[in-house]
């Protein structure tokens, strides 16, 4: 915050549970240095870590070493000060879920929370800036799913609603196939679901292209076990005449 670039905020776990972490680290890209940034409260693991607009980072949820289960704890990080101090907790536990920040409007910005091991079949919608409860409204997911990808698709293409697409993952049935969506317009779910045409996968990324008016999802696993790669991409298009989004 004190200096000319951005850095990038690392909070860091272990492969074993046992041996999670509280250490926090920045790392600035521009110079290639990484440097302490104080310390969690609590340690965890699988949690997310959400840039805010304030310069803040939210951190939310996660495997508690304490407890080897999810948490609804939330932590706020002021790069300013450098410490982490508590947040309003989130309104269920947490863990491999997603999260995504959204601004309804030029003074308002929202965390959606969605799925995740403790609360695999429901969402959540933060207020970071709150003092008391911070949870503005939740509901449920049409499918249960945890180690899934969320991503902000934003507005600009004509007849395109700001939306998330929350697609893939898994749960206790297997891996998941299906994509659902989230009206971030009017800050609610939406009934429609589509499949994926190759198939489920857990662990993928996703990502807008706005330019090109397309979301991609890539790679992942195939199944639970996590020993079948996926080599696929597919491409979904935002098809204005639809609502809110369309598969190609």
């Amino acid at each position: 915050p004190n200096g000319p670039h951005d850095a990038v905020f690392v909070s860091g776990i272990d492969d074993a549970i046992a041996a999670v972490s509280n250490e926090a680290f920045l790392f600035d890209p521009a110079s290639g240095t990484v440097a302490p940034a104080g310390t969690l409260g609590l340690p965890r693991a699988f949690h997310t870590a959400t840039l805010l607009p304030t310069g803040q980072v939210l951190i939310a949820g996660g495997i508690s070493l304490a407890t080897l289960e999810p948490i609804p704890q939330v932590e706020i990080y002021d790069p300013f000060a450098g410490r982490f101090t508590p947040g309003p907790a989130l309104q269920a536990p947490r863990a491999r879920h997603q999260a995504t920040l959204m601004q309804p409007s030029a003074s308002q910005y929202l965390v959606l929370f969605t799925g995740g091991e403790g609360s695999p079949t429901t969402w959540e919608m933060y207020d970071p800036s709150a003092t008391g409860s911070a949870v503005v409204s939740s509901g449920n997911l049409h499918t249960a799913r945890w180690n899934h990808a969320d991503v902000l698709v934003t507005k600009g293409l004509k007849g395109l609603h700001d939306a998330v697409y929350v697609a893939g993952g898994e749960n206790g049935d297997g891996v998941v196939d299906t994509v659902e969506f989230f009206d971030a317009a009017v800050l609610q779910h939406v009934p429609p679901t589509q499949t994926m045409p190759r198939g489920g996968r857990t662990l993928l990324s996703a990502t807008f292209n706005k330019k090109r008016g397309f979301v991609f999802f890539a790679g992942g696993f195939s199944d639970r076990s996590k020993k079948n790669a996926v080599r696929d991409v597919e491409l979904f298009a935002l098809d204005a005449s639809s609502d809110p989004l369309g598969l190609v």
